[in-house]
């Protein structure tokens, strides 16, 4: 768990409702959703192909006291209840996937009408990049990481009936309009302009869809 990812969490969780029914996708150790849960949202499923301790939903117990729903599935055949979901949100692993579109698609069933989709910390595809050296030593381990670019995610999950929004986390609002100055501004402002190597997010039709992507220093 990183000091960023856990600040996205408590972001988003500013866009849900306590009595929400939550579902997360890819959720390796499930420390996201453990911070949704000590903060006082109950109603949570926890999902990943991995079973075991500390990579896997056994780790849950290291991040909350509290009791977790979890369920072994994997992101690409979600075996759930149509429209059953008010809120849908995975961390830095869509990428892991080979079928955008086939993942968009299995959210918007399982979404209820008006629903949230979350995504966040998507390492995303510079425009003139060709190439991601720690991606590319990842899949030599056998990873399946995929180097998208951004309006390859944009493209893929409209396809699945979802409009597109974006979405900056507060720092960068702050920063947009001009009430943090110095080093720190300028530092943003130069990351800015790294063709979108930054945030993103994507709003749906029938539901909406949040991609917040954090910079990098």
């Amino acid at each position: 768990m990183s000091t960023y990812g856990s600040n996205h969490i408590i972001q988003i969780s500013k866009y849900l409702n306590k009595k929400d029914k939550i579902l997360e996708l890819a959720a390796a150790n499930g420390w996201a959703s453990a911070i949704l849960r000590n903060m006082e949202f109950k109603n949570i499923l926890v999902t990943d192909i991995n079973p075991f301790d500390y990579t896997g939903l056994a780790g849950i117990k290291h991040f909350t006291t509290h009791q977790m729903k979890t369920r072994l599935m994997s992101f690409e055949d979600i075996d759930l209840q149509k429209n059953s979901f008010d809120v849908v949100f995975m961390c830095s692993s869509l990428h892991h996937s080979s079928n955008v579109g086939k993942v968009s698609k299995h959210v918007s069933r399982v979404l209820k009408k008006n629903g949230k989709w979350f995504i966040i910390g998507e390492p995303v595809r510079g425009l003139f990049d060709s190439k991601n050296k720690s991606m590319e030593e990842s899949n030599a381990d056998g990873f399946n990481d995929n180097y998208y670019y951004w309006w390859h995610y944009k493209r893929e999950i409209t396809k699945a009936g979802f409009s597109v929004q974006v979405l900056f986390p507060d720092e960068l609002d702050k920063i947009l309009t001009g009430k943090i100055e110095g080093n720190a501004a300028k530092s943003y402002k130069k990351v800015l302009l790294s063709f979108f190597k930054g945030i993103y997010s994507f709003g749906i039709g029938k539901t909406f869809i949040k991609w917040i992507y954090p910079f990098s220093f």
